[in-house]
């Protein structure tokens, strides 16, 4: 009698272990298909401070702790430029930072200024109709990590397989889920000056998410530049 409670025990302890392993796996999203589409994205136009940065891109994650840690609170952002099969890891091209404001609101000065002082710069990204979008839960930080593992090489092909235009790649860490999108309209707006009339020097001439911009796609607007003025 006692060998048989004993047996049941262990059992049922068997199963609390498999049921907390799934639990587990689904949470950090390891289970399940990952859907890829095209929509209208998760946010408006956005007001973003940035820094620019090149790099290998899954050493990006400092550079995201630096933004969340001045404005704790305030929703991250990457924008990716190019294609890592196609340039030398030294050379990619990306910024970070985090959304001050969002659709028709201004960012509030306090903030610009802050993140200023922080070496920071500021621009407006455009509202667009329809993009490559996908999702990921993201409950800790190596969500992200997971997130870029199962979620790119889905959007790569979603992208390849269409024929699409659909650049640069984006990550909206909202809440607790990582928002994916490449916007299939505007996409020299989403490149900030640093970037703008520059090409990654190892990249090959056929990758779209180079950009040649024409002196009309510049960011000009008067608020992008009172926004980055010399105090």
């Amino acid at each position: 009698m006692e060998g048989l409670i004993l047996l049941v025990g262990v059992l049922i302890l068997f199963l609390c272990l498999i049921a907390t392993i799934a639990f587990l796996l689904s949470y950090l999203g390891l289970t399940g298909s990952v859907e890829v589409s095209v929509g209208k994205p998760v946010v408006k136009n956005l007001w973003i401070a940035y820094k620019p940065h090149k790099g290998p891109y899954n050493k990006c994650g400092h550079h995201f702790t630096e933004a969340v840690s001045i404005l704790p609170g305030k929703t991250c952002i990457g924008v990716f430029y190019d294609d890592i099969d196609k340039t030398k890891s030294d050379d990619l091209r990306y910024v970070v930072g985090v959304i001050l404001a969002e659709g028709k609101a201004n960012p509030p000065l306090d903030l610009v200024t802050l993140m200023k002082n922080n070496q920071f710069q500021v621009i407006e990204f455009p509202e667009i109709d329809f993009a490559v979008k996908s999702q990921f839960p993201n409950h800790l930080d190596l969500c992200a990590w997971i997130g870029s593992w199962k979620v790119y090489p889905g959007i790569k092909h979603y992208i390849q397989s269409r024929k699409l235009s659909a650049y640069p790649l984006m990550e909206i860490y909202k809440e607790n889920v990582i928002h994916y999108m490449a916007p299939l309209s505007k996409q020299n707006d989403f490149f900030v000056s640093e970037f703008k009339f520059s090409k990654s020097p190892s990249s090959t001439d056929g990758d779209s998410t180079q950009n040649d911009t024409t002196d009309e796609d510049t960011l000009s607007t008067s608020s992008f530049e009172e926004l980055n003025a010399p105090e």
